[in-house]
């Protein structure tokens, strides 16, 4: 099993923002390799990687989710979709389904897996 950290925060003046719950605006994900965090994070114009100490991995004000995964690569993942944090954060903790296109609804969705 693998161990992940999903953020979720707000974030600068988008358009699209008005259409997403407050609080609930960006998501990112972090895999715990054994001695650090791995942020994976989709941003407006590239993918971000960074590594991330145990001591830093969540900034004040920020929502998380802390879940255990089986990953499998092999598993077919949404074909179609919209490149943004969310479908980034999707695949890299293998969960597929159309359903899940916001911040929170992945939070939601990420909360029936872990209870």
């Amino acid at each position: 099993m693998s161990h992940f950290i999903v953020g979720f925060c707000e974030t600068g003046p988008h358009w699209w923002n008005k259409f997403l719950k407050p609080g609930f605006h960006h998501c990112y994900v972090l895999k715990w390799n054994g001695n650090y965090f791995e942020k994976i994070e989709c941003l407006t114009n590239w993918i971000s990687t960074d590594i991330v100490l145990a001591t830093d991995v969540i900034p004040e004000g920020h929502t998380i989710k802390e879940i255990h995964l089986d990953v499998d690569p092999l598993k077919p993942n949404d074909f179609l979709m919209v490149m943004n944090c969310v479908s980034v954060a999707k695949r890299v903790l293998g969960i597929g389904g159309y359903h899940i296109q916001t911040p929170y609804q992945l939070y939601k969705h990420l909360k029936k897996l872990g209870d």
